[in-house]
């Protein structure tokens, strides 16, 4: 099947969505079991607890009675209600990260309350098509008393007029968002978007896609199968190859190896093949945090090849992706975003925090 197909269901009471592209499950958002697990995007009023003059953070009490973490909390003080957002899942154990920089994300802009200033997705590569769009979100925040700044996002291109209407929307939102925040209880202010909000502004606004929005449209689409696939650890790379994941508490592990082929260059033929299928394993299986790759040995001077392939392919990726490097024990090492629950964890209810 080719082409590019969201569906949008449940499965076993759990909603989720994903994207399929030429008849392969290409990304996947899940909703978390947990009614108590806050979301990426969610914004909530929380407490200050505690400060560590040590990292220059803080704790931050959670509706949930969880606890939360802001990074850089300069300005908050203990005891005060402060407006935050959750920038990620957690990890294993330990507090939700927030962000005290809130930012409301649209199909087509970012809104940056607080951060002037306006970019535009490097996607848009027409000077022109930059330049309306630049004037036409410069147009909307013209006048505003506050700092309000946008990213605008690809969805944007060609959609001047859908543009300027989210853009008014989220500047309207964010003011009743400020103006409403309990300033007494920590309470959830604006829950953060479900898999079917998700897929309708990282891919449906996108166009070029079919959308399968109904009951039953899953199985319809065997994402049972695709799902049960993507939660194995040994995936095929062609060539006889194998590249194993396995999540561990601190880290992820990934093993890639050449199968019974150790000839000529089929090291460096595994390496790349594993560095293209990376990035949608990642991502579908929902796997964030530090990813430690043993790619199988190569000579020194071939090392480069490898680490190109692998920046280009997470390029591509929509999860943001650190790509660190080689260590000094011949390992490559990425950090990724936790923007998605891991896959085990979103269909296994039990072993869910208890936030």
């Amino acid at each position: 099947m080719k082409g590019r197909t969201v569906v949008v269901d449940r499965l076993a009471d759990i909603k989720l969505a994903a994207l399929i592209v030429d008849g392969a499950l290409h990304d996947m958002f899940v909703e978390p079991v947990s009614a108590r697990q806050l979301t990426p995007g969610t914004i909530v009023s929380a407490r200050v607890e505690r400060r560590l003059e040590s990292t220059g953070g803080c704790f931050v009490k959670l509706p949930s009675n969880g606890a939360g973490y802001v990074r850089r909390a300069s300005g908050l003080q203990v005891g005060s209600f402060a407006l935050l957002q959750v920038s990620a899942y957690p990890e294993p154990g330990k507090a939700i990260p927030l962000t005290a920089n809130p930012r409301l994300r649209g199909s087509y802009c970012v809104l940056t309350p607080g951060s002037r200033g306006i970019s535009v997705s490097r996607k848009i590569v027409s000077k022109d098509e930059r330049k309306r769009l630049l004037n036409c979100a410069s147009e909307v925040l013209r006048g505003e008393p506050e700092d309000y700044g946008a990213i605008i996002r690809t969805a944007a291109r060609t959609r001047e007029s859908l543009l300027r209407d989210e853009m008014a929307y989220l500047l309207h939102l964010s003011k009743r968002l400020y103006l409403a925040a309990p300033r007494s209880e920590s309470a959830i202010v604006l829950p953060g978007p479900d898999p079917g909000q998700l897929a309708n502004s990282e891919w449906i606004a996108d166009g070029n896609c079919e959308v399968a929005d109904y009951e039953g449209a899953a199985q319809e689409h065997y994402l049972p199968d695709w799902i049960d696939e993507a939660n194995k650890t040994e995936f095929e790379i062609g060539g006889g190859g194998h590249l194993y994941i396995e999540e561990t508490r601190a880290l992820v592990a990934v093993d890639v190896n050449t199968g019974n082929r150790v000839t000529g260059n089929a090291a460096v033929s595994a390496s790349l093949n594993a560095a293209s299928m990376l990035p949608r394993l990642l991502r579908v299986k929902g796997i964030g945090g530090q990813v430690l790759v043993d790619f199988p040995s190569v000579r020194r001077s071939l090392k480069h090849v490898i680490e190109k392939k692998v920046i280009a392919s997470f390029a591509e990726d929509y999860v943001p992706t650190t790509v660190v490097g080689w260590t000094r024990m011949g390992l490559f090492e990425l950090h990724r975003k936790r923007d998605r629950i891991p896959l085990g964890v979103a269909l296994n209810a039990k072993s869910l925090p208890d936030l």
